[in-house]
């Protein structure tokens, strides 16, 4: 679960270093790698928190669940930001980008919080 929190939390913190100064080629260079190490940490949360979560019998009905709001995220996904960067720009863009990954953040420190409840 910590390493879990800490990919959540290398997305904000990514974003929010390229809304105060993504100009800087330095900064920039953060960002990328905060990127990097949340997408990362991110693809194998997918696979096993579910299994850490709900156990081997259930593993798969968990997985069949989660599989179709993450498929209509990414499919909604790109028209909404291309409409954002349209309307509101880059900066705009951004900071949709750093709202749901502040959410995000928050949801994976509750789930944490409340798997230490259940074990």
């Amino acid at each position: 679960m910590r390493s879990a929190v800490f990919g959540s939390l290398m997305l904000p913190v990514g974003l929010g270093l390229a809304l105060l100064a993504g100009d800087v080629f330095v900064v920039a260079l953060v960002v990328v790698a905060t990127y990097g190490m949340s997408n990362g940490l991110k693809a194998v949360q997918r696979a096993t928190l579910p299994l850490a979560l709900f156990g081997r019998a259930q593993f798969g009905a968990y997985m069949g669940r989660l599989a179709l709001p993450q498929g209509i995220v990414a499919a909604v996904a790109p028209p909404i930001m291309a409409a954002v960067m349209s309307r509101f720009g880059t900066a705009g863009a951004l900071w949709l980008s750093f709202a749901f990954a502040m959410i995000s953040l928050i949801a994976m420190i509750l789930l944490a919080r409340r798997s230490r409840a259940i074990r």
